[in-house]
Parts: structure tokens; C-alpha cells; sequence
């Protein structure tokens, strides 16, 4: 019921928690990325590591030249 006595009196609160929820996410944006980006990195480095030692793995299988039109 203090729901409706809040409304009924102007009494609303929405613009505050929207403020405040802006800023949480925005700052669990930055620690997710904080946190994935160098997973993501250090992804990316083993790749480029292994596409050069094994080649014939991650060598194409066919290249334009060779594809009949």
C-alpha cells in the first residue's frame, strides 16, 4: 500500500535508480573486459604460434588458383 500512497504523493524514485544502475553497468563492462581481453590475447598469441609450427594443420585446403570457375 506504500506504493500507492508514494505515487499519489509525487513521491517517485525511478530517476535515482536509473542513475545508479548506469553506473554498475558500465563498470561491469569494464571488468568483464578487463578480465576477457587478455584471455582473448593470450588466445590469439598460441594461435599465431601454432599456425607457424603446424602448418599443414592450418594450411588451406584448396587456394582460388586452383578452384576451377
Amino acid at each position: 500500500m506504500s506504493t500507492l500512497d508514494d505515487l499519489q504523493s509525487g513521491q517517485d524514485n525511478r530517476g535515482e535508480a536509473l542513475g545508479d544502475e548506469s553506473g554498475s553497468s558500465i563498470s561491469g563492462l569494464v571488468s568483464t573486459l578487463a578480465v576477457c581481453a587478455p584471455i582473448a590475447g593470450a588466445y590469439l598469441v598460441i594461435f599465431l604460434i601454432l599456425r607457424r609450427s603446424q602448418r599443414r594443420f592450418y594450411a588451406p585446403r584448396t587456394y582460388l588458383g586452383s578452384l576451377r570457375e
